[in-house]
């Protein structure tokens, strides 16, 4: 019989628990007609999510095919709860999954938010400002709003690869 790894179980019921949290076609509908910032945050979460639970995965799976479980015998060996190995062994070996998801979900969140503005939220954001500059030829400040998002753009993603390299200066990506 074969064992599953650790946190397999606490991964695959905080995935199912956050994604399915009600199956009505009424719920789908509702949440269509969510406030943007709402729906983009859940969107991104799942996204975000994904990426963890494959490197929480890519781990298990790396010790199962190559051995390399040396690290976990010697939690076994120091009678390391679940927690413990949870902790200090199978999330740092997830960071650098988590960490591509984090720059992934911070650039389409960003976009996310705008389009969603952009197709009819009342609430007078960088998408409601382009909709409304486009509307009435404001030209120049469509182009600001498109500039202004590309910097906020590049300046979240540079903050989220900075606390990356600082987080996994142990990873050979991070090297160089």
């Amino acid at each position: 019989m074969r064992s599953k790894g650790v946190g397999d179980h606490f991964v695959r019921r905080l995935f199912s628990n956050s994604v399915n949290t009600d199956r009505s076609p009424a719920a789908g509908i509702l949440r269509l007609l969510e406030p943007p910032y709402r729906f983009v945050t859940r969107l991104e979460y799942v996204n975000a999510l994904g990426n963890s639970t494959c490197g929480l995965k890519a781990y298990t799976a790396h010790v199962r095919r190559f051995g390399g479980g040396m690290q976990r015998d010697v939690m076994r060996t120091y009678a390391a709860s679940y927690g413990q190995t949870l902790l200090k062994l199978r999330l740092p070996a997830a960071m650098p999954f988590t960490f591509n998801g984090l720059k992934i979900v911070t650039m389409l969140a960003l976009i996310g938010a705008i389009v969603a503005e952009y197709f009819g939220s009342p609430t007078p954001g960088m998408g409601f400002r382009i909709s409304t500059g486009v509307g009435s030829l404001s030209i120049d400040l469509v182009w600001g709003e498109i500039a202004v998002a590309a910097l906020a753009g590049t300046a979240f993603y540079g903050a989220v690869a900075r606390i990356e390299r600082r987080v996994n200066f142990w990873h050979p990506s991070q090297r160089g």
